[in-house]
């Protein structure tokens, strides 16, 4: 996989945009256990800085990948849109300084260490394995998982046996 990086202190200084396409596949640890992929992810990284100078990276990503239904173990298409803030932290102390307990999930943001070489294929690889879901489902399958009622009616009632045995 070809490295595109930027500095995370010009990029988000000057508030640059960086978009770009990359196949599926080239993204090893997201394919990893998937089927063949054939589509591609389509991204887009800007950076910004607030008034009191904090740095973030905003990342875009869209892609259809193809997963495996668990219910009926066939293959179909995941739609992906996602959308994440990263504040940009100068030292690794900063990485672990605990979260606001008052604060909701959606009022976190993900840190990320400052870098003058930031491997941006690998932030949208770790965006796109963070959406999908660890067990991806079909809304409706068109294969029906058995029910209990189809078990009773193959096998017989293991009391049915000892009622049968009691008669003899």
């Amino acid at each position: 996989m070809e490295k595109q990086t930027v500095d995370t202190y010009e990029f988000t200084r000057a508030g640059l945009q960086l978009q770009g396409r990359a196949k599926l596949a080239q993204f090893t640890r997201f394919a990893a256990g998937l089927p063949p992929q054939d589509a591609e992810a389509q991204w887009e990284l800007a950076g910004s800085c607030d008034t009191v100078g904090q740095q973030f990276l905003d990342l875009q990503v869209m892609a259809v990948p193809l997963v495996q239904c668990q219910r009926c173990m066939a293959t179909m298409p995941y739609p992906l849109q996602l959308r994440s803030r990263l504040l940009v932290v100068q030292t690794e102390a900063e990485l672990d300084v605990e979260d606001d307990p008052d604060a909701s999930p959606d009022e976190w943001i993900e840190p990320v260490l400052a870098s003058k070489h930031l491997d941006v294929l690998a932030l949208v690889e770790d965006e796109l394995i963070l959406g999908l879901p660890y067990v991806p489902m079909h809304q409706q399958c068109a294969v029906q998982a058995p029910s209990h009622e189809d078990d009773k009616a193959v096998e017989p009632s293991p009391f049915a046996v000892l009622r049968q045995l009691k008669k003899d």
